[in-house]
């Protein structure tokens, strides 16, 4: 084998290497210190579970903050959402969606497309809710009564 090819094979195999040992344990433990922030927050706080609830596949619902406060994030392995406080919570929020065959036309045409599609956005809005205590909700968008919307789901 030609000595540039040797060195080039070592460079790509030590590239993967310094991956698997740097960059994966940073990931887990900063997942791992999220978690236990959270916890500690549900348990030091008495904090009700907002589970945000996709209705469509092409949506994105945005908290950008919790009575005025940056959202403590929780999440699983199939789900996210945030925390509030018991009583009355003021969160600042906002919504996108695109319809479905966006990204369908999107990667056929290879980004260039001859009309352009639509995106959908909900300007930032503040939603009231009155959360009770030993409750989880949802939080999710309506697109027929065009308002946030939170259930009960526990």
């Amino acid at each position: 084998m030609d000595l540039t090819l040797q060195k080039i094979i070592f460079y790509i195999v030590v590239f993967h290497v310094l991956i698997l040992v740097v960059y994966l344990p940073i990931v887990y433990l900063r997942r791992a210190h999220k978690n236990r922030k959270a916890k500690q927050y549900e348990m030091a706080n008495n904090a009700i579970k907002f589970y945000i609830k996709k209705k469509k596949i092409n949506d994105l619902l945005s908290v950008f903050s919790v009575n005025g406060e940056k959202p403590v994030i929780h999440s699983t392995a199939t789900r996210y959402g945030f925390y509030v406080l018991q009583g009355k919570n003021q969160i600042q929020v906002a919504y996108q969606w695109q319809p479905f065959w966006a990204n369908l036309l999107r990667k056929a045409a290879g980004h260039s497309y001859p009309f352009g599609i639509k995106e959908h956005t909900v300007d930032t809005q503040t939603v009231t809710v009155t959360a009770k205590p030993d409750a989880e909700y949802n939080l999710y968008y309506d697109h027929s009564l065009k308002e946030f919307v939170f259930e009960e789901i526990k």
